[in-house]
């Protein structure tokens, strides 16, 4: 029997985003073999991501964010065979809203009372 290829390593991320961020979108970049198809899951795309490697093995790829939110971004090589590497994860906090404070979450905020 002829011997079974490997599965693909895992993409390596350059530089992790920045988190958190105001962003709506952030650039992944990263590494992994020449011409391989990298997919990215998680964030606002319902879709995964793709993008290919150059000759260098470098790919970056945009990725929209889900606002306000927690954002497990997950990378992933995959080969013509259909095999896939295990996930490089990465995590960016997606922060725009301002921050509210009710006036009743104050400390103190209750009812004052006057001496007099």
């Amino acid at each position: 029997a002829p011997p079974v290829p490997p599965v693909p390593r895992a993409p390596r991320i350059l530089e992790p985003p920045v988190s958190p961020t105001r962003a709506a979108s952030i650039e992944l970049r990263g590494t992994t073999g020449a011409g391989l198809l990298v997919k990215i899951t998680g964030g606002a795309s319902p879709v995964p991501v793709q993008a290919l490697a150059g000759p260098d093995g470098l790919l970056a790829a945009t990725v929209e964010l889900t606002m306000n939110r927690l954002n497990r971004l997950f990378a992933l090589v995959e080969d013509s065979e259909g095999r896939t590497s295990a996930p490089a994860a990465v995590e960016v906090v997606q922060h725009s809203e301002p921050p509210f404070v009710s006036m009743a979450a104050r400390a103190g905020a209750g009812p004052s009372r006057r001496r007099g």
